[in-house]
C-alpha cells in the first residue's frame, strides 16, 4: 500500500526504499534526502525515529516562548528564594530580639524591686508587639501586674490587666511558672487564699513543677500570709534550695522569723542582712522589715533610720521613683511608731496620718498601728485597728488572732476565745491561736482543757512533724504539765522533744540548761545556756541565763 501523502507534496520525490524506511523506522535510506523540509514533514507525519532531527532549531515562535517562560520561571524562583531568605532572616532577627527581651525581663523580676517591676512590664509590652503569641511575654506581664496591684497597692486597672493576660496565656495551651504564680497571687489577693494554695500544691505535687523555686516560694508566701508558718517555712526553704540567691525568697524567710516573735529575732536579722549585704543593698522590703524588727525590739532610733532611708532622707537615701506608694506609706507608719516610742506622740501621730492617707486600703498598716497601741496598753484603740485590718483582708487569720489578744488584754476573755476559735477555723495549722486558747485554760487552772487544746494543735500539724510550731506546742504542754505538778520525767521529755523539733527553741534551751546546772552537769549546761544567750539575748530569762553562765566559768 502506498503511504498517504499530504496535499501539495509530490509523491515522485520519494523513492520506494525511502518510503519503506520512513514507514518502518528500521531501514536506512538508500540516498540522502535533498529536500530537508520535505523529510522533516514526513518525520513529523509518521512519527519516525530516523527523521526526527535532533539538532534542528525549534520553530522561531516556540523558541521565543520557551525562553520567555524560562526567564519568567527563573525570575519567580529568584523572587521566591529572596522572599524566603528575607522572611527567614526577619524571623531569626525577631526570635533573637524576643529572646533578649525575655532574658532582660527575667533578670528584672529577680531583683524584686518596684522600679524593676515597672521596667519589666514595659519590656513585656515590647515582646507582645513583636509576637502576640509569646507565652513568656504574657506570663511575665500577668505576674508583674499581679504583684504591682496586690503588693504595691497600684490601681485596680492592673488587676484587670493581669486577669486578661492570664486568660490570653492560658489559651496558648501551655504552662509557665510565672503564669501559675500570677494566677495564685490574683486568687490570694482577691480573697481566695485556700484556692490559691491548693492550686499551687496540686501542681507542685505533679511531675512538672517539683523543682520550681518560683512556685515553691509563691506557695510559702501565701501560706505565711494565712498563718501556716510551719508550712510556709517548709516551702520557702525548698525554694531557697533550688535558688539560693533568690532575693524574694530570703526576704520572706526573714519575714517569717520576724513574725514568730521573741526568740527568733536573730534568725530574722541574719536573713535581712544576707539580702542587704550580699544580694541587694537597696532592697526596700528588707529595709522596711529590718526597721519593723528593730521597732519590735525597742530600738526606735535604729528603726527611724531605716524608715528615713526609704523616704529619701538620711544616710543611703533611696530615690523616690524606686519606692512604691505602699512602701512609702509603710515607711511613714514605721516612722510614726518610732517617734511614739521616743516620746514624740505629736510627730508620730502626724506620720501615721500620712501613712493612712497614702494607703487607706493597707491591712498591714492597720495591724502595725494596732500592735503599737496594744504595747502601750490602749486595747480599745488596738481593737479598732485590728477590726479594720480584718475588713481590708478577711482571709488573714493572724489579724483575727491579734483581735483576740486585744480583747483578752481588756478582760473580755470569752470574746477573745471566740476570735481565737475563728482564727483556728480559718487556718487549722495556725498554732498561735490554739496556744492562746490553751493559755486561757491554764490561767483558769483547767489543765485538762489546756492539754486537750494543745493536743489538737499537735494533731493539726501532723504526726512526725518538726518545726517551730510543733516546738511551741510542746513547750506550752511542758509548762502546763509543770504547773499541774506532773512528774519531772514527763516535763523533761516534752522539753527534749521541743528542742529536737526546733534547735533554736529558747524556752527549751533555758529549761534544759538550768536543769543541767542544778544537777551539777556543767558540760551539759554550758552549751545550752550559751545557745540561749546567743539566740535570745533579750529573752525573758536572759538575766538568769547570764548568772548561770558566770557561775559556770
Amino acid at each position: 500500500a502506498r503511504p498517504a501523502t499530504s496535499p501539495g507534496i509530490p509523491v515522485q520525490n520519494l523513492s520506494p526504499a525511502g518510503a519503506v524506511a520512513t514507514a518502518t523506522g528500521t531501514a536506512h535510506r538508500a540516498r540522502p534526502v535533498r529536500n530537508e523540509a520535505y523529510a522533516e514533514h514526513l518525520a513529523e507525519k509518521f512519527q519516525t525515529e530516523e527523521w526526527q532531527l535532533r539538532h534542528r532549531p525549534p520553530p522561531r515562535k516556540s523558541a521565543r516562548a520557551a525562553v520567555i517562560g524560562t526567564l519568567l520561571l527563573a525570575t519567580v524562583m529568584v523572587v521566591a528564594l529572596g522572599g524566603w531568605w528575607a522572611m527567614s532572616a526577619w524571623r531569626k532577627q525577631r526570635a533573637v530580639e524576643i529572646d533578649r527581651l525575655l532574658k532582660q525581663t527575667r533578670e528584672l523580676l529577680e531583683k524584686d524591686a518596684y522600679a524593676s517591676y515597672k521596667e519589666a512590664g514595659q519590656l513585656c509590652e515590647k515582646i507582645l508587639e513583636r509576637d502576640p503569641d509569646s507565652l513568656g511575654g504574657r506570663s511575665y506581664l500577668a505576674y508583674v501586674d499581679a504583684i504591682r496591684w496586690g503588693e504595691h497597692g497600684e490601681p485596680e486597672g492592673l488587676r484587670e490587666e493581669a486577669k486578661k493576660q492570664v486568660a490570653l496565656a492560658k489559651k496558648l495551651g501551655q504552662t509557665h511558672s510565672h503564669l501559675l504564680a500570677a494566677d495564685a497571687y490574683l486568687r490570694y489577693y482577691g480573697g481566695d487564699p485556700k484556692g490559691a494554695a491548693d492550686s499551687l500544691s496540686r501542681f507542685l505535687s505533679g511531675s512538672e513543677g517539683g523543682t520550681s523555686a518560683l512556685l515553691h516560694g509563691t506557695l510559702g508566701i501565701i501560706q505565711m500570709q494565712v498563718g501556716d508558718l510551719d508550712g510556709a517555712r517548709e516551702s520557702l526553704l525548698l525554694a531557697q534550695r533550688y535558688a539560693p540567691g533568690d532575693v524574694r525568697v530570703v526576704q520572706h524567710l526573714a519575714e517569717l522569723y520576724r513574725r514568730r516573735g521573741a526568740g527568733f529575732e536573730l534568725q530574722a536579722w541574719t536573713l535581712y542582712e544576707i539580702v542587704l549585704q550580699r544580694l541587694s543593698k537597696d532592697h526596700v522590703p528588707s529595709i522596711l522589715g529590718q526597721a519593723r524588727l528593730l521597732l519590735e525590739r525597742d530600738q526606735p532610733e535604729a528603726a527611724l533610720k531605716g524608715a528615713d532611708r526609704v523616704l529619701g532622707t538620711g544616710e543611703g537615701a533611696l530615690p523616690r521613683d524606686k519606692v512604691s506608694p505602699r512602701q512609702v506609706a509603710m515607711a511613714h507608719a514605721l516612722r510614726g511608731g518610732a517617734l511614739y516610742a521616743l516620746g514624740k506622740a505629736g510627730e508620730g501621730a502626724e506620720e501615721e496620718r500620712k501613712a493612712e492617707v497614702l494607703d487607706p486600703t493597707s491591712p498591714d498598716i492597720q495591724d502595725l498601728f494596732g500592735r503599737r497601741k496594744l504595747r502601750a496598753g490602749d486595747w480599745r484603740g488596738a481593737q479598732a485597728n485590728f477590726e479594720k485590718a480584718i475588713q481590708l483582708d478577711p482571709a488573714r487569720a493572724s489579724f483575727v488572732k491579734s483581735l483576740g489578744d486585744a480583747l483578752r488584754t481588756g478582760g473580755e476573755v470569752d470574746r477573745a476565745m471566740e476570735q481565737y476559735q475563728r482564727a483556728i477555723d480559718m487556718s487549722p495549722k495556725a498554732t498561735d491561736a490554739r496556744i492562746a486558747r490553751a493559755r486561757v485554760w491554764r490561767e483558769r487552772k483547767d489543765w485538762a482543757k489546756a492539754l486537750d487544746e494543745l493536743d489538737r494543735a499537735q494533731k493539726a500539724l501532723g504526726t512526725g512533724g518538726t518545726g517551730t510550731g510543733l516546738s511551741q506546742v510542746l513547750v506550752e504542754s511542758a509548762e502546763v504539765q509543770q504547773a499541774s505538778a506532773a512528774k519531772y520525767d514527763v516535763v523533761r521529755d516534752l522539753y527534749v522533744r521541743a528542742l529536737k523539733a526546733d534547735g533554736a527553741s529558747c524556752p527549751a534551751l533555758f529549761w534544759l540548761g538550768q536543769q543541767a546546772f542544778e544537777q551539777k552537769k556543767p558540760d551539759d549546761a554550758k552549751p545550752l545556756v550559751g545557745d540561749y544567750l546567743r539566740l535570745c539575748p533579750r529573752g525573758p530569762r536572759a538575766a538568769e541565763a547570764q548568772r548561770i553562765q558566770a557561775a559556770l566559768r
